[in-house]
């Protein structure tokens, strides 16, 4: 995560800017002192932070905070990736007993016989990945890009709006997004590439393999995850997300911002796809996923900010392969 921390450290510069907004577009109440012919005072207020049409917005809906978890500075280092458990939530996405019952296996069906089950599917994508991970065996293009879904700092839904607007300009689209060129045998190709480490499997919520045109594709599905922590998350282990410490330690360099808490970073349908051929050489890789910034309450200045939100698409994707 931290060697290349930009492609999602921008969830914690919309968090800081929200915050340092925030302090600015309260709704203010001015007010003018005129004195009539009597001699009697005449107030009239200010309608600075009025909508034209003089009818308030109204406020953006406040997002419901998760109940089940806990403070992320106060997470106890697991010893495997067992000790991660996906929130609440996601029981309902709990894999079958039929899915879990086997354990996996180190190696991809054997010939060219294509994977079918959820532990033949996972083994398959990692021993594709490592080729690249530890072998730098093949070269491709890297792109990544966010997109902001909704905002909800102020309440003052044309104030949300405006922030909305800057907050764009933190992110880049798919449009403009870099693309690094890695080559084959490169370090570049071994640094750039998500790796897959995971061996928990039950964290995989669905896999699917279809036979295409002589290739593989398949799509991993994983279970929601509750602000990463650093080596307990199983995401971080599966593809690329953000990490609670490097998140903390950011925060903690803006002067202006105090006692925040309850914030959590939530992922969720995180989702890889990716074409592979049956001696493991991928020509199409994706990862996609949801993501939800709930901000508990925090202080900015001598504003006291509760129950913000702001929601988010990240989206990586490897092209131009070559072997």
């Amino acid at each position: 995560m931290k060697k290349n921390m930009m492609r999602v450290l921008s969830l914690v510069l919309i968090a800081v800017m929200l915050f340092a907004f925030a302090s600015c577009t309260q709704r203010l109440k001015v007010e003018l002192r005129l004195v009539d012919k009597e001699g009697n005072d005449m107030t009239f207020p200010a309608a600075a932070a009025t909508p034209a049409n003089n009818t308030p917005e109204t406020p953006a809906t406040q997002a419901t905070q998760p109940t089940q978890a806990t403070q992320p500075t106060q997470a106890t280092q697991p010893s495997s990736d067992s000790a991660t458990q996906p929130s609440s939530s996601d029981s309902a996405s709990t894999p079958s007993s039929s899915d879990s019952a086997s354990t996996p296996s180190s190696e991809a069906p054997a010939g060219n016989k294509a994977p079918s089950t959820k532990e033949e599917i996972a083994d398959f994508y990692k021993k594709a990945v490592n080729m690249i991970k530890n072998d730098a065996a093949g070269g491709f293009s890297k792109k990544e890009w966010q997109t902001i879904g909704s905002l909800n700092v102020t309440g003052i839904g044309f104030v949300d709006t405006q922030i909305m607007n800057v907050a764009k300009g933190y992110f880049k689209d798919e449009a403009t997004a870099e693309t690094t060129v890695n080559a084959k045998g490169s370090d570049d190709a071994k640094n750039r590439m998500n790796g897959f480490t995971l061996d928990d499997y039950s964290k995989i919520t669905s896999a699917t393999c279809n036979e295409v045109g002589g290739n593989y594709e398949i799509t991993l599905v994983f279970a929601e995850e509750d602000t990463p922590h650093d080596g307990q998350s199983f995401l971080q282990k599966s593809g690329s997300v953000l990490i609670w410490e490097d998140v903390d330690k950011e925060l903690k360099n803006v002067s202006i911002l105090s006692d925040y808490k309850d914030i959590h970073i939530w992922y969720r349908n995180y989702t890889i796809t990716a074409t592979i051929s049956p001696d493991g050489h991928f020509s199409a890789l994706k990862h996609h996923c949801d993501i939800s910034i709930d901000i508990g309450s925090a202080k900015v200045l001598i504003a006291t900010l509760t129950n913000k939100n702001v929601t988010m698409e990240n989206t990586v994707m490897y092209t131009d392969w070559n072997y």
